[in-house]
């Protein structure tokens, strides 16, 4: 048969019972076994950690589900807001949930490529985003942007703006947050946005396949989007 993979490792749950089940190899030219040490990029499984950071801090009484997320953005100058067209606060809860009005992804990301998309993206580009998206509110009158919670679209962009305003409510960043609140108190000891030098032997390669031929993908390196899906972590 064709192969349309390198290595993988699956965790099978059965009630109590967990079992890791892990096949092939961590590269096209490695001989070393996927084991259930080694590192995967998660992905956008990564929002789902942001989404009980978000959690944690409602149930701690820090900020509300509706909050507005404008609250917690910079506000020198003459501020930011984040509204929809209709003067609506978008809400925390908004981002939480894919119901926030906001694009997939910003439409100012020129240095990022296919290969690594989000490595260029920082605070500034955000920001300067929102304030763009403020300008055009004014003059655009709903003809290319949604209302706050009018349905279901999925954003990148507002999960990473999630992860980072929560960082300012804490007065921190959020890879520390997101380090203290929950990947320490889990136990999640092989799991960073950053994957350290010392563990890098551990790492998988992604592959993708061009026409028939498995190639090796980057791994993609996050700043400011990476509460959207910066997370490696091995399966154990």
């Amino acid at each position: 048969s064709e192969q349309r993979a390198v290595g993988m490792a699956a965790i099978v749950v059965n009630g109590e019972q967990v079992r890791i089940v892990t096949a092939g190899h961590t590269a096209l030219d490695r001989a070393t076994p996927v084991t259930a040490d080694t590192l995967f990029e998660i992905g956008s499984i990564s929002k789902t950690f942001t989404a009980t950071l978000l959690a944690d801090m409602v149930l701690r009484g820090e900020v509300k589900l509706n909050d507005p997320v404008e609250k917690y953005l910079p506000q020198e100058l003459r501020g930011l807001k984040l509204r929809d067209h209709s003067g609506a606060p978008i809400q925390l809860v908004d981002l939480a949930t894919h119901r926030s009005g906001l694009p997939r992804l910003p439409d100012n990301m020129p240095n990022g490529t296919r290969n690594d998309p989000y490595v260029d993206y920082r605070e500034h580009e955000l920001l300067q985003f929102l304030k763009s998206r403020e300008v055009l509110l004014e003059t655009d009158g709903g003809k290319t942007t949604r209302k706050r919670d009018e349905r279901f679209e999925y954003s990148n962009l507002g999960y990473g703006l999630l992860g980072y305003v929560l960082g300012r409510a804490a007065k921190t960043s959020y890879p520390e947050l997101l380090q203290k609140r929950v990947l320490t108190p889990l136990g999640l000891t092989a799991t960073w946005l950053d994957v350290p030098r010392a563990e890098e032997g551990r790492y998988s390669n992604g592959h993708y396949l061009d026409g028939d031929t498995l190639r090796r993908a980057r791994h993609w390196r996050f700043d400011v989007i990476a509460p959207a899906g910066a997370l490696v972590m091995s399966a154990k």
